[in-house]
């Protein structure tokens, strides 16, 4: 971990106006894995289900309040959980419990094609990160079941700085990584802690479950590149 990267406080969500991007001096791309580049996250809220039913909790897991975590890392969305229902877990068996899971249905992976594409397109151009709040060797299992290994050759995950998301720390780290100024990159980011994160960080983002957005964004950085 570095310790002179920044740890700012999670900052308010301020959404990129894709109109001004040109006036960014783009560098740079960063993208979330689970929820943008592939379609993971119905499937670890299959695998958190498996994990609280395995523990006897009596609790029904509410799927607004897991989705609400995306981009956290599993040991905080636990303490959140506890807090949440009042409840004590034994976090080591759930996370295993959880993987085990998940990993059985790896073959079910699918990309999510559009963002996926665009990414592919960028690291012929640019330098291109991944930051996630998975581990590492999910991240690899994921990218290989979709054919982008490729990607992962700069790689922010789960214990590599600090504070994760929503805190600036993972985006500064892959910056630095890429030896491009934070204003200079843009994030494709699926969740409200991604967008806080990315803002605190001081660069521009893409919600990635916008379709809309994400057509607009790839119109736009074709045609920068082609120019």
């Amino acid at each position: 971990m570095d310790a002179n990267l920044t740890k700012s406080k999670p900052a308010t969500r301020t959404p990129c106006d894709v109109s001004v991007l040109d006036r960014c001096c783009l560098k740079a791309f960063i993208f979330d894995l689970d929820g943008t580049l592939v379609d993971s996250m119905p499937l670890y809220f299959e695998a958190w289900t498996f994990a609280l039913q395995s523990q006897h909790t009596g609790l029904e897991p509410d799927e607004e309040l897991f989705y609400s975590w995306g981009g956290r890392s599993f040991t905080r969305s636990v303490a959140d959980f506890e807090k949440h229902h009042n409840v004590k877990l034994d976090c080591e068996r759930a996370e295993r419990d959880l993987y085990q899971y998940v990993v059985k249905k790896v073959p079910t992976i699918r990309a999510k094609d559009d963002v996926l594409s665009l990414a592919n397109t960028l690291t012929k151009h640019f330098p291109v990160a991944i930051v996630t709040g998975n581990k590492a060797e999910m991240v690899h299992l994921f990218l290989t079941q979709v054919g982008a290994t490729h990607l992962a050759k700069i790689l922010v995950s789960q214990g590599d700085t600090l504070l994760g998301k929503p805190y600036a720390d993972p985006y500064l780290l892959a910056a630095q990584k890429m030896n491009v100024l934070p204003q200079h990159c843009l994030v494709f980011e699926d969740s409200e802690t991604g967008f806080q994160g990315a803002t605190a960080a001081g660069m521009p983002y893409v919600d990635a479950t916008n379709a809309a957005q994400v057509e607009h964004v790839t119109t736009f950085l074709k045609k920068q590149m082609k120019a």
